[in-house]
């Protein structure tokens, strides 16, 4: 499992509009989104493009997932040039089939199966393979190697359904940490700080706000 590092979706807009009248998450995307580090929007959703870029303009991360009209995953595509990483993948009777390439420019194929009611079930790809469970809410709770039935990752949200800790494991301890702190979890879900701490040792915060025209995102390793 790779580390994940949790950037911000690059989205133009504010969040002014009362917390009452938003609208819920679609688990399908919050988990998609913890898994392969973008940002999720509330509602029904179509299509969300996020990309991250530097100061100077120079685009680190991008993606793009659409969804059927039954709110499932129709097809996605993700490439993280911080770690020379890129995946394409589309629905298909087996769930969604893709292919990922490395900063190697080695290509492998990945298969992501899906249940009754579109939850990621199982990951398979050149490393093996992994299985998830959720929480009542149908979140991500839990990565599991497939075979030896150890936890790789466990991941705890808010009761607004965004993620506030990630914990990765290596021989049963905690080796790597992400937790999440928001401004305001209800209305400005896109305005928090980010610790990732090594073996509980902080080594980078990411301090991100939106404001009404860009997201600025503030790095101090």
């Amino acid at each position: 499992m790779k580390l994940k590092n949790y950037f911000l979706l690059l989205l133009l807009g504010s969040f002014t509009i009362h917390a009452d009248s938003l609208p819920a998450y679609n688990p399908i995307v919050l988990n998609l989104a913890t898994m392969y580090d973008f940002d999720a929007v509330r509602g029904n959703v179509k299509s969300i493009h996020s990309v991250i870029k530097k100061n100077n303009g120079e685009v680190t991360y991008e993606s793009e997932l659409a969804l059927d009209k039954s709110g499932c995953i129709d097809s996605f595509y993700v490439k993280n040039l911080t770690i020379g990483y890129s995946m394409t993948m589309r629905k298909a009777t087996e769930g969604l089939l893709g292919t990922e390439v490395s900063d190697m420019g080695n290509t492998s194929d990945i298969v992501l199966k899906l249940n009754s009611t579109c939850q990621i079930i199982s990951k398979t790809d050149k490393f093996g393979a992994l299985s998830y469970t959720y929480d009542k809410n149908g979140l991500l709770d839990k990565e599991i190697n497939s075979k030896t039935g150890d936890v790789i990752s466990s991941h705890k949200s808010n009761s607004t359904g965004l993620p506030i800790k990630v914990e990765a494991y290596l021989s049963g301890e905690i080796y790597f940490k992400n937790t999440l702190e928001y401004q305001n979890e209800k209305t400005k879900p896109f305005d928090y700080q980010l610790r990732n701490a090594l073996k509980d040792k902080i080594f980078r915060v990411v301090k991100t706000y939106v404001s009404t025209t860009k997201t600025l995102t503030q790095l101090n390793a």
